[in-house]
């Protein structure tokens, strides 16, 4: 089973969530990352194979360096500045 990690306030339905939940081992973050808090996104993403991004999550060069079990990043949003 899959580890995924959905961090900040995304645009995900409760019922989209809940489907998540049935298949993946799933960690859920509603508030969004403190000033840009790398060191928050390390924290709440270590050990997921799966990142779910809200547009005010920086998942940055550090983040991916650190977070070595990430397989796949996905941001709820129309642009990707915020991932490296």
């Amino acid at each position: 089973m899959k580890k995924v990690a959905i961090i900040g306030k995304t645009n995900l339905r409760a019922e989209q969530i809940e489907s998540i939940k049935e298949v993946c081992d799933l960690s859920l973050y509603r508030d969004n990352v403190h000033h840009g808090s790398v060191s928050e996104v390390i924290s709440r993403a270590g050990g997921s194979q799966i990142v779910v991004l809200s547009v005010l999550t920086p998942f940055t060069r550090k983040v991916i360096d650190k977070c070595s079990s990430v397989e796949a990043v996905l941001s709820c949003s129309a642009g990707i500045d915020h991932v490296d």
